[in-house]
């Protein structure tokens, strides 16, 4: 990176506090702050960093000025959470960052949209694209030519074949494994341990070795 971005944090749980302290070791990020909505505000700073109500955060650290990431929010709420808070830092006008950990290895022709997190430990395969809001926890696979829409979270562990198209507003849990050139639509849970052979189609939830879908897969949604 030729030089720092400031960067204010969306997001102040466990997640935003690992990668506030991975950014301060490798240097490759300046954060400055955290935001989020009021009423999650129980105290005024995080890692010695200020917490700013999302409401006012654009009053003290302006978008003509700051960037943002907005951190995943975990899929008891659901990935709509995730595309809700993109939604509403764009409306304030900031320019949202991929954060890309220093121990990732991600291919250099691998398209990329906006805010998309990618952890440590990760290999992104060549020839692929992704699009935006998308969360790429450690250890995960992901082989060439996958195509990658928005507003999807790969938990640790995963495995992707290559030429594996994903959808949106996905949850693919711990330790799946997607064999090559498998479709996964849209808005699904996909269990932890899971094994993917065949298409999956929108709104179920799988489970299984191999997964089969168990029952529909319904999304609520949080601000955070």
């Amino acid at each position: 990176m030729n030089k720092k971005n400031s960067i204010v944090i969306f997001g102040i749980g466990p997640i935003s506090k690992t990668i506030y302290y991975a950014s301060t070791k490798s240097g490759r990020y300046d954060i400055c702050c955290f935001t989020a909505d009021q009423k999650y505000i129980k105290k005024d700073s995080l890692c010695g960093m200020p917490i700013i109500a999302f409401d006012q955060i654009q009053l003290h650290y302006p978008p003509q000025k700051f960037d943002m990431l907005i951190v995943n929010v975990g899929f008891t709420t659901g990935t709509i959470a995730r595309k809700d808070m993109f939604l509403r830092a764009k409306a304030k006008g900031y320019n949202l960052i991929n954060y890309i950990d220093e121990k990732a290895d991600v291919m250099e022709d691998v398209i990329l949209g906006q805010n998309n997190i990618i952890m440590a430990n990760t290999h992104i395969g060549p020839m692929g694209k992704m699009g935006d809001n998308n969360f790429i926890r450690e250890n995960i696979y992901l082989g060439h030519d996958f195509n990658i829409g928005s507003h999807n979270t790969l938990a640790a562990g995963c495995n992707f074949g290559g030429s594996c198209k994903i959808g949106n507003l996905n949850f693919i849990a711990m330790g799946t494994t997607v064999i090559h050139k498998i479709e996964i639509k849209d808005a699904n849970l996909v269990g932890a341990g899971s094994l993917v052979v065949k298409n999956i189609g929108s709104g179920g939830k799988h489970m299984g070795h191999p997964a089969n879908k168990v029952s529909e897969y319904i999304q609520k949604g949080a601000a955070v």
